[in-house]
């Protein structure tokens, strides 16, 4: 009788990956949240006043994606309009961008025109949605990312070393936590003198980073003593390489997931923070600036209200599920 051969194991993220899309509403949720980055993405060739190809003399150009000196100062609606024959344009859906004024089109309400209405300046809603997307999802991945940087630097150091470098580092990661966070953050940004879209995603990431730390802190303590790393310290590995290649990927797991629910807090931040006048600086458009921008009109706009608050709703449940479906398939004890 010949002996069955040994059935290879799964590798980890393959079992996981299987696991999260067991779950409908998780795998629906990435779904929508991939359809909006792609829209945040595709942008400038959804919502603008420059055409995505132009056919000028015979020569093709690309105004959308490329900064061609002599069309800065042009017309577009007159340039199209005037258009000789022979040349031809091709314009975005939505020939509009999201920083046009049309004073004769204030708050209109939605129509065909304009889908989601317009707001004080008559700057169209739906193009200024489309916009904001970038801002609040670039907000929310890059100020994530600079916490998860933080945090797993500090926290792997104050979990591998121990000692006087994890005290330091647990009693800093206290002092942090206890102050608020909008407190911190009103804080970094007063001592900027111009605020902008990097000061906003750096200071989100460098308050946001106490959380990651001490979940990467107590992986560490719970690897530092496996085999594995006994066996690696016995044979003179260096401390930087039994950090990075042997400890930290068996703990990222639960650190992705904390970066997941990590994006939607940072999103609701920068709402938050846009909406009391202390985001991204106008005319920037933003889902909070907009549904700041409600607050003069809230009996007479009610658009200005309901698209960005659902725009803010609907990301931040697709990241929370997101999360959690994460979160059962790295756990096995929640595994179906």
């Amino acid at each position: 009788m010949t002996e069955r051969p040994a059935r290879k194991p799964r590798a980890y993220w393959r079992l996981v990956l299987r696991e999260f899309f067991k779950r409908r509403l998780s795998v629906a949720a990435l779904a929508a949240t991939l359809l909006q980055l792609l829209v945040a993405l595709l942008a400038p060739y959804l919502a603008n006043e420059v055409p995505i190809v132009l056919r000028e003399q015979g020569k093709i150009c690309f105004p959308s994606t490329f900064d061609y000196p002599r069309f800065r100062t042009t017309d577009w609606a007159a340039f199209v309009r005037d258009l000789p024959s022979g040349d031809w344009v091709l314009m975005p859906p939505l020939p509009v961008g999201p920083s046009h004024t049309d004073i004769f089109n204030r708050l209109d309400h939605p129509s065909r025109r304009h889908l989601m209405g317009t707001d004080d300046l008559g700057r169209d809603v739906l193009a200024r949605m489309i916009w904001g997307g970038r801002i609040s999802l670039s907000v929310g991945f890059v100020a994530v990312g600079i916490a998860v940087i933080i945090g797993i630097i500090f926290g792997s150091i104050a979990g591998y070393f121990g000692g006087a470098a994890d005290l330091v580092i647990s009693r800093v990661i206290e002092v942090v936590i206890c102050f608020p966070t909008f407190f911190l953050l009103l804080t970094i940004i007063a001592l900027v003198a111009r605020m902008s879209i990097f000061y906003l995603m750096l200071a989100i990431g460098i308050v946001g980073w106490t959380g990651i730390a001490r979940l990467v802190r107590g992986e560490f303590l719970r690897l530092r003593e496996q085999d594995f790393v006994v066996a690696a310290r016995a044979l003179g590995v260096p401390a930087r390489r039994i950090i990075f290649r042997h400890i930290l990927p068996n703990a990222i797991a639960p650190v992705l997931v904390s970066a997941t629910f990590g994006i939607a807090g940072a999103i609701l931040t920068e709402s938050g923070l846009s909406f009391l006048g202390f985001g991204v600086p106008p005319p920037t458009a933003s889902w909070g600036s907009i549904l700041s921008l409600a607050r003069q009109y809230v009996y007479q706009a009610w658009w200005l209200t309901a698209f960005p608050g659902a725009a803010i709703f609907f990301s931040i449940l697709c990241y929370n599920l997101i999360g959690e479906g994460l979160r059962d398939a790295v756990d096995p004890r929640l595994r179906i």
